[in-house]
């Protein structure tokens, strides 16, 4: 294999595909990145894209107009014109969970893609994080369809990305990735596409279907984990107790690692976990009850954080005319734009719908929610009150003088994510609540 010779193919331009499409040209590997929305596609070729990611000090954004205007990235929503000039096929289209059944129909629409074009000695490597048992027996036999065979006309591999957003670039080059492959060619010819860009060796798996729980286990792990949190939360509150202090304390010990609690569990990964999941479960009569409650127990958070607000102000605004509620940050995380299945939304809306005027300040979710506003000042103009919600580094939240001279008299804080200085924000007449 010469990846030199030819472009990769990487189908996917999103939180995964983008970076790792343009981690390949940055190291002199040129790229084909295919995209079903031909918006994005108009997006990239013009130099734009939303992601917060950098690759050693620049923006993606000045990575990518690099990679275009030397043509070792160039995006399409035409697959058919990449056929002859590739031999090395990447996907990382995702398994979206609607009704919380995984819904294969996006993979599979890839896959007979690219079956019509795969040739004699191509490689495809399939990145998503899928069903256990997605690649053999669903991503395989659509690649048949071309009448070749796998594993004596070409190569298959599973390789799941490890990445978190706004780490991507670094995660990518420097965290070990699993790979499996259905024969030993394959798994030599996916340690060679990962080794492209990867600092560190591939960690080889004997069977596919290994490396695909395990990437799903990774992900239910962080979710049984932060469920866990949600609770002792709750119990250190009546308590009085400080999580935050709690958790440093604990995590002092060597083979301890709890997990933050917060407004919930947002994004792609963590949410659809169990959901891959559960189909093997039910199908050979597993028992993962823990698994399920850990997911409901995050699923209700943002449900219970709005009840502790429409309650506080039940109880302590007596006015005729509704609260307002100003809210920093509406991202899924911390420090990203992406706001797919994002917690502080949730919240949002369920305060909205209780009669409540929410504004909310986050200047990196390119969603345009009736409620957002773009201007922080006027986010805050007239609040009764302040969630901290996602964090974005564009924002002091220790400015309580310019949040006290824009909002109501006698203001509360609503922290969710313990950055509060709570003594400071008293002295200007705060009263702060942990959440």
């Amino acid at each position: 294999m010469n990846l030199s010779a030819n472009r990769l193919t990487i189908f996917g331009l999103g939180y995964v595909g983008l970076p790792l499409a343009l981690i390949y040209a940055v190291k002199g590997y040129p790229v084909y990145g295919v995209d079903i929305s031909a918006e994005l596609v108009r997006d990239l070729r013009a130099g734009i894209t939303g992601h917060l990611e950098s690759y050693r000090g620049r923006p993606i954004r000045d990575v990518l107009g690099e990679c275009l205007s030397s043509g070792s990235f160039i995006p399409t929503s035409h697959p058919d014109q990449v056929w002859a000039a590739s031999s090395n096929f990447i996907v990382t289209v995702g398994m979206p969970v609607k009704g919380d059944r995984p819904d294969f129909a996006p993979l599979e629409r890839v896959c007979r893609t690219i079956s019509r074009g795969l040739k004699k000695g191509d490689t495809v490597m399939i990145r998503s994080t899928v069903v256990p048992g997605t690649t053999e027996e669903i991503v395989l036999p659509i690649l048949e369809n071309s009448g070749l065979k796998g594993g004596e006309d070409f190569s298959l591999i599973y390789c799941p990305e490890r990445i978190s957003e706004g780490k991507a670039f670094d995660e990518l080059e420097n965290i070990p990735v699993l790979i499996s492959g259905i024969d030993q060619r394959s798994m030599e010819q996916g340690t060679k596409i990962i080794k492209m860009i990867s600092r560190v060796d591939p960690v080889p798996v004997s069977r596919i279907k290994t490396a695909e729980t395990a990437k799903v286990v990774e992900n239910i792990q962080r979710d049984v984990n932060i469920a866990l949190m949600q609770q002792v939360s709750e119990f250190c509150a009546k308590l009085g107790i400080d999580v935050c202090e709690l958790m440093k304390g604990a995590n002092t010990h060597p083979r301890v690692h709890l997990l933050q609690p917060g407004p919930g569990v947002g994004g792609y990964c963590i949410p659809n976990a169990l959901h891959y999941l559960a189909p093997k479960a039910s199908e050979t009569g597993t028992d993962i009850s823990l698994l399920t409650l850990s997911r409901q127990i995050n699923r209700e958070v943002p449900k219970k954080i709005a009840g502790k607000i429409k309650l506080y102000f039940r109880d302590k605004r007596q006015s005729g005319t509704p609260s307002k509620l100003a809210v920093l940050g509406i991202a899924m995380k911390d420090y990203c734009s992406d706001d797919r299945d994002s917690p502080i939304v949730h919240i949002i809306e369920d305060l909205t719908g209780s009669g409540m005027v929410v504004s909310a300040y986050d200047n990196w979710v390119g969603t345009n929610y009736p409620f957002q506003e773009k201007d922080l000042h006027l986010c805050l103009l007239k609040a009764d009150g302040l969630l901290i919600g996602a964090l974005q580094r564009d924002v002091n939240y220790q400015q309580f003088k310019l949040f006290k001279s824009l909002m109501r008299e006698n203001p509360v804080i609503f922290d969710t994510k313990g950055v509060i200085n709570k003594s400071e924000a008293e002295k200007y007449g705060f009263e702060v609540i942990d959440l």
